[in-house]
C-alpha cells in the first residue's frame, strides 16, 4: 500500500520548504523551488523557468542539503528536464531522462522511466526517487 502525504516540510537555516505551491513570480527565495512529497518514497522537485541561474543553483543547494540530511545517499534525482551541470554537481545520484522541453514524451519513454524508478526503489526500502523538472 502506498501512503500519500498531504504535506511535508523541512526547516533548516533557511526558509521552510513545504508541499504548498509557490508563486512563480518570486524566484529569489530558494530558487522559487517547490519540493513536495508525493508519497513517502517519491518526491517532486520543481523550478519555474523564469528563475535565474543563480537562484536555480541556490535552490539546488538547498534541496541537496535537505535530501542528504534526511535520506543520506539513498536518493536519486530523475531529471525530467534538459541536463543541467548544477544538478549533477549538487546531487550524488542523477539520472538524465532526456525528455524534450515542452513536448510530451512518447509512451515508451514514460514506461522506461517508470521501470528505472521502480528498479531504484526496489533495490532498497530506504531509497527515495526525486522527480526533477524545470517549467
Amino acid at each position: 500500500m502506498i501512503k500519500t502525504l498531504s504535506s511535508s516540510s523541512y526547516s533548516g537555516n533557511y526558509e521552510t520548504l513545504t508541499s504548498q505551491p509557490r508563486s512563480t513570480k518570486n524566484c529569489s527565495v530558494i530558487g522559487g523551488m517547490d519540493l513536495s512529497y508525493v508519497t513517502e518514497r517519491i518526491i517532486a522537485l520543481w523550478f519555474p523557468a523564469s528563475c535565474s541561474q543563480q537562484s536555480y543553483k541556490q535552490g539546488q543547494q538547498q534541496a541537496a542539503h535537505m535530501l542528504t540530511n534526511k535520506h543520506g545517499d539513498n536518493y536519486m534525482v530523475f531529471n525530467l528536464s534538459e541536463p543541467k551541470r548544477t544538478l549533477r554537481n549538487e546531487h550524488k545520484h542523477v539520472k538524465e531522462v532526456g525528455w524534450s522541453p515542452r513536448l510530451a514524451p512518447p509512451l515508451e519513454k514514460i514506461c522506461s522511466v517508470c521501470k528505472e524508478i521502480d528498479s531504484w526503489l526496489s533495490a532498497d526500502q530506504h531509497r527515495i526517487a526525486v522527480l526533477h523538472a524545470n517549467a
